[in-house]
């Protein structure tokens, strides 16, 4: 019985087992136990790591969103001086164009008013023109006469058109020139004198002429003599070339030589002349006589003209002068007004953008201090997670640590140095513990790092993934890390055989005692 027992202890002390000779005490945890505990571990750690991780990413998120807003606050309060600046300007701009736009636009309505006038007293016609001259016997015997609803006032085929009325007393002259040429009058032998004009008379041959442009007929409305033709050219080569040839021939039938007799007939004094456009022929000529009378004002062909004249000037010529500077005032109106709304569109543009600067401003001002403590509170929970996760990662390396001895292998490796953001306040900058197994007692130093601006190290604001792996099989002879910190295999070995050493001399002890019992 004293050699087995002596057997025994020899092979416990030469195979260095440490994992048999655990077994045997009965003092360690079991390898399964270790292993679920470090398992365990891990998985808190992870979790740790992963709540680490998400919190530093909201923190990152927040610390930008600040940022960004302090430096959007920091360029609207420069930006909001210079928007404010630039208003002054533009509205002094704008204040004088809408002045010019205003001088414009009065200008405009003094000078339309005025095209106004002239294009109304341009379409009254003849009746303008009477009007200006105070005839009032001459419009109301066109207004007043028995066929007065042929007559269009001022129209421009009508005989009281203004050009027409121009026309018309053209051909007075021609009258008197073939009165000239003709001497005297053939039935008395007396001198022919010119015709004179009157605006009675003249009023008389348009009213005439209105209806005789759709009627070939006399009207016989007035109590004068009258001479018509119509799609004649020159009424004269009618009235005065055919008939005096008939005339001449013999004939004194009135009906064939009345035109020719009533022009030179030396009893009239006074004419009128009218001419209008439309009816079968085109045109008509209508040509009125009158002894001389007192009662109406009678004038030269020279006058009458020069009188109608300038009034058809002074009627034309506004209308040819103001009618161009009228469409040069709208356009430079038009400009003027192009130019105020785009003036008036900058203007308020600016007083927009500087009431949302400020909007912006104040807003900035009121959200940047709010996002600031949620920052605090947010660096508070970063800085709780990471000494959480430290510990938690202290706490698996320790069971690793212990499972690796008992297994003998290098199952479970942690290599990782852990950063946490320069900008959060550190739980400390180096923590040593010393970890003292409550069987074997050895001691294991362990050292949490934290970044000092090497740029050669992991992006401070970004930790390293964590990289937990275990391994199937290392040699004992290896010198692999299996734990954090410098401890390497030989290192394990050595304590294993002081265990086995120290194991085996109990293992001795109880033999002898039991072999002293055994012989008593």
């Amino acid at each position: 019985m004293k050699k087995i027992l002596c057997i025994i202890t020899v092979v416990f002390l030469l195979s260095g087992n440490v994992t048999s000779v655990y077994a045997l005490s009965g003092l360690y945890e079991s390898k399964d136990e270790l292993k679920s505990k470090t398992e365990q571990a891990l998985k808190d750690y992870d979790e740790a790591k992963n709540s680490y991780e998400d919190k530093l990413e909201q923190y990152n998120a927040v610390k930008s969103e600040v940022a960004s807003l302090e430096e959007e606050l920091e360029s609207d309060k420069q930006e909001l001086p210079k928007v404010e600046s630039d208003k002054p300007a533009k509205y002094s701009a704008l204040e004088q164009s809408l002045n010019s736009l205003n001088s414009k636009q009065s200008e405009l309505a003094t000078k339309r008013e005025a095209y106004e006038k002239a294009c109304t007293d341009y379409n009254k016609g003849s009746i303008g023109f009477f009007e200006y001259v105070g005839a009032t016997d001459a419009i109301n015997a066109i207004r007043t006469c028995k066929y007065a609803s042929y007559t269009s006032e001022g129209a421009a085929n009508d005989a009281t058109g203004l050009e027409n009325m121009k026309e018309a007393i053209t051909f007075v002259k021609k009258g008197n020139e073939y009165r000239a040429k003709e001497g005297t009058d053939p039935q008395n032998g007396k001198a022919l004198s010119d015709l004179l004009i009157t605006d009675y008379m003249m009023a008389t041959a348009q009213a005439d002429a209105n209806y005789s442009t759709n009627n070939i007929a006399h009207a016989v409305q007035f109590d004068v003599a009258e001479n018509l033709a119509w799609g004649y050219p020159n009424p004269y080569t009618g009235w005065y070339d055919a008939e005096k040839a008939e005339y001449q021939s013999g004939v004194r039938e009135f009906m064939s030589i009345g035109h020719y007799i009533n022009l030179v007939n030396s009893s009239y004094g006074i004419t009128g002349f009218a001419y209008a456009r439309g009816g079968m022929y085109g045109y008509v000529h209508g040509q009125t006589f009158l002894w001389s009378t007192s009662s109406q004002k009678a004038y030269t062909y020279d006058e009458y003209y020069n009188r109608f004249m300038e009034y058809y000037n002074r009627v034309t010529s506004e209308m040819n002068i103001l009618k161009p500077e009228i469409d040069s005032l709208n356009a430079t109106i038009s400009s003027l007004e192009s130019e105020s709304s785009s003036l008036r569109n900058e203007y308020d543009g600016l007083c927009n953008k500087a009431e949302s600067l400020r909007q912006s401003i104040a807003a900035k001002e009121q959200d940047i201090p709010l996002r600031k403590t949620n920052l605090s509170s947010l660096e508070d929970e970063v800085r709780t997670l990471y000494s959480k996760m430290i510990s938690l990662e202290k706490t698996y390396e320790d069971y690793a640590a212990k499972y690796n001895k008992l297994a003998g292998e290098d199952t479970y490796v942690v290599q990782e140095t852990w950063f946490i953001p320069d900008d959060i306040s550190k739980p400390t900058e180096s923590v040593s513990e010393t970890t003292e197994n409550e069987d074997d007692k050895f001691t294991e130093s362990v050292e949490i790092s934290f970044p000092k601006g090497d740029e050669s190290k992991k992006n401070p604001t970004q930790p390293s993934t964590k990289k937990s792996t275990k391994e199937e099989t290392v040699k004992e002879d290896e010198t692999e890390v299996v734990t954090i910190g410098e401890k390497k295999s030989k290192k394990n070995n050595s304590a294993n055989k002081v265990i086995s050493v120290c194991i085996g001399i109990g293992v001795l002890g109880i033999g002898a005692v039991a072999l002293r019992k055994f012989k008593d």
